[in-house]
C-alpha cells in the first residue's frame, strides 16, 4: 500500500475520534477564557476611578521592584488616553498566549499518545504490518497523520482566536504576530516528532502520556532554575543557558527572547528551525529504530 493510501485511510478514521473533538472543544474554550480574561482586564482597568487605580496598581507593582510615580503616570495615561491602543495590546497578548501556549504542548503529549497507542491497542498497527507494508512506511504515515491532526486543530483554533479578538478587542502589528508564528511552527513539528517516537516505542496510551507530560513538565526546569539565580544576585552562566534552552519545550516556555522584535527575527526564526530539524531527525531515527525492533505479535 503507498504511503499516501495509509495517510488517507488514518485521517478518515480520525473523523469519528471523540477524543479529537473533546480536544477541539477544550482548544476553542481555552482561547475564547483568555479574550474574555483580557476583555474584562480592559473593561475593569478603563472604569475604575483614577485613585483606585493608582494605588493598585502601586500595591501590584511594588512586589516586583521599585516604583516610581512616573511609572504609574505612564500606565495610566497610556490605559486612559489612549484606550484603543491598551485593546490592541491585550488582543496582541491574548493571541500570542495561544501561538505560544502550553495548551497546545499538552494537547500534543496526551493526544498523540492517545491517539498512538489506540492504533497498538486495536492491533491497527499490526494489521499494516501483516497487510505488507513497511514498518518505516507506517511510522512515517504515523508521523505525517500527526502532524496534520496537530496544525488542523492548532490552525483552526488561531482563526478562532483572531476572529474573537476582531470581535472583542482590537488587532494590530500583524508583521510581530506573524513573526511569533514562525518562530513556534518549527518547534510544534519537532514536538510532534518527539510525541510520535514516544507513543509508537511505548506502544501504551498510559505510559505514552505520562512520559510525554514528563518530559514537558520537567525538561524546561533546569533552564528556569539557572536563569533564576540572577534573582539572588548570582550571575546565571550563559554556556549553561545556551544548553539548557536549546530544545523545543524550553524555547517555546520561555518565549525565548522577550525583545523579539523585526531585528532579532531573522536569527531567532533561525535557530528555533535548527532545533527543531535536529530533535526532529533525532525522534524520528530513534523511533524508527525502536518501531522496527518491536514485536507486534
Amino acid at each position: 500500500m503507498k504511503p499516501m493510501n495509509l495517510i488517507i485511510g488514518d485521517l478518515g478514521r480520525t473523523r469519528k475520534d471523540k477524543g479529537l473533538i473533546t480536544i477541539a472543544v477544550v482548544c476553542f474554550a481555552g482561547a475564547l477564557l483568555m479574550v474574555m480574561v483580557n476583555l474584562g482586564t480592559f473593561l475593569f482597568l478603563i472604569n475604575t476611578p483614577e485613585e483606585e487605580l493608582r494605588k493598585m496598581l502601586e500595591s501590584s507593582m511594588s512586589m516586583i521592584g521599585a516604583v516610581t510615580d512616573d511609572m504609574i503616570d505612564t500606565i495610566i495615561a497610556s490605559i486612559r488616553e489612549n484606550p484603543d491602543s491598551f485593546k490592541a495590546d491585550l488582543g496582541f497578548a491574548a493571541l500570542i498566549s495561544v501561538i505560544n501556549s502550553g495548551l497546545f504542548v499538552l494537547i500534543a503529549a496526551i493526544g498523540l499518545a492517545i491517539f498512538n497507542g489506540g492504533d497498538f491497542t486495536f492491533n491497527t498497527i499490526r494489521n499494516k504490518v501483516i497487510a505488507g507494508n513497511s514498518r518505516i512506511k507506517i511510522y512515517l504515515s504515523q508521523c505525517a497523520v500527526n502532524l496534520i491532526i496537530f496544525f488542523t486543530l492548532f490552525l483552526v483554533t488561531l482563526a478562532f482566536t483572531l476572529s474573537l479578538c476582531a470581535i472583542f478587542l482590537r488587532l494590530e502589528n500583524f508583521g510581530h504576530i506573524l513573526l511569533q508564528l514562525l518562530l513556534s511552527l518549527p518547534l510544534y513539528i519537532s514536538m510532534v516528532a518527539i510525541f510520535t517516537c514516544i507513543s509508537m516505542a511505548t506502544r501504551s496510551r498510559l505510559l505514552g502520556i505520562l512520559i510525554s507530560l514528563a518530559l514537558v513538565i520537567f525538561l524546561p526546569v533546569p533552564l528556569q532554575i539557572v536563569q533564576g539565580a540572577g534573582l539572588f544576585n548570582i550571575p546565571p552562566n550563559e554556556t549553561a543557558v545556551m544548553i539548557l534552552e536549546s530544545n523545543p519545550f524550553s524555547m517555546l516556555d520561555t518565549k525565548i527572547l522577550a525583545d523579539f522584535d523585526a531585528a532579532t527575527a531573522p536569527s531567532t526564526i533561525l535557530k528555533a528551525m535548527l532545533v527543531a530539524l535536529a530533535y526532529g531527525v533525532l525522534a524520528t531515527t530513534a523511533g524508527l529504530f525502536v518501531f522496527n525492533k518491536a514485536d507486534l505479535k
